[in-house]
């Protein structure tokens, strides 16, 4: 019987990880805004209010949070997608 090869994890999956590690890297209080107003759809200065910090300060967090995220997502693509090229099959 030949042997079953599946792939381990998806692209997406992978870039699904990869987010939520840069993001689960932030300081804490980055991300409480960062997901509040990204992920949960609140408003900036909603935000801002509920952190009780300013929305100066809310959309300076956000830019450098942002800023990390785009740079991080950059290495991840150059490094999976090479080794996406060379598939890591599971041998069932």
């Amino acid at each position: 019987m030949a042997a079953c090869s599946l792939l381990v994890e998806s692209p997406r999956e992978l870039l699904s990880q990869a987010i939520i590690d840069v993001v689960r890297s932030f300081p804490e209080s980055h991300r409480q805004i960062f997901v509040q107003v990204r992920y949960q759809g609140r408003r900036v200065d909603e935000a801002a209010r509920a952190l009780n910090i300013s929305v100066t300060e809310a959309r300076q967090i956000l830019e450098q949070c942002e800023r990390k995220l785009i740079r991080d997502l950059k290495e991840f693509r150059r490094s999976t997608y090479s080794s996406l090229l060379q598939t890591r099959p599971l041998d069932l």
